[in-house]
């Protein structure tokens, strides 16, 4: 659709100024509604044409549910890292506490109190309660050092997907057209 004045007004007794506007849409599409004729007067802000708008839509609707994505994802994985260093924290209260029961062992184990098998399995819980807070304090530091890689990254597609969120937007507002001044149409013809 395009709104223009090729043919300025011209006469041979007088010399007439005019202002003319070329209206064109920045978004293609089905024209669905052009409610506006030829020479007719308009008002600023009144309604000149509307290009259907849903593939606009769509894209609006995709470019959000991308951005919700990448939001989501990199909220999990802050969260993830959250979750471990919780997990480590009560890791370490049982430590303590497995220490504290392996050091009670140790005396009565010296002092002939408590059976070689019993030190043994206490030794053995120790050992493995310490290697589970080693192995998941080495997981953490992994954690946060792709974390430190993924958020430059999901950060970088985070950017991107708020740009095509506001394209999609501009877009979206493109499919409708209305007069920028007062005035009158002069040249009103649609195009396929």
């Amino acid at each position: 659709v395009i709104f223009d004045n090729h043919y300025p007004p011209s006469t041979n007794d007088a010399l007439l100024q005019a202002r003319s506007i070329q209206i064109a849409p920045q978004v293609t599409g089905k024209l669905i509604e052009l409610p506006v004729k030829n020479h007719q007067e308009v008002k600023k802000g009144q309604l000149l044409f509307k290009i259907d708008p849903r593939t606009y839509e769509q894209k609006y609707r995709a470019a959000k549910s991308q951005l919700r994505s990448a939001e989501l994802k990199f909220k999990q994985l802050v969260e993830n890292i959250k979750e471990s260093k919780v997990k480590i924290k009560f890791q370490k209260e049982a430590l303590a506490d497995t220490y504290s029961y392996y050091k009670q062992n140790a005396e009565l184990h010296k002092k002939g109190f408590v059976s070689a098998t019993k030190f043994n399995n206490v030794s053995a819980s120790y050992v493995e309660a310490k290697t589970k807070v080693l192995e998941q304090q080495e997981a953490l530091k992994k954690a946060e050092a792709q974390l430190g890689e993924k958020e430059k990254e999901q950060n970088h597609i985070i950017k991107l997907a708020k740009a095509k969120l506001a394209t999609a937007k501009i877009q979206l507002k493109e499919t409708t057209v209305y007069a920028p001044n007062s005035g009158f149409l002069t040249n009103v013809y649609v195009s396929d």
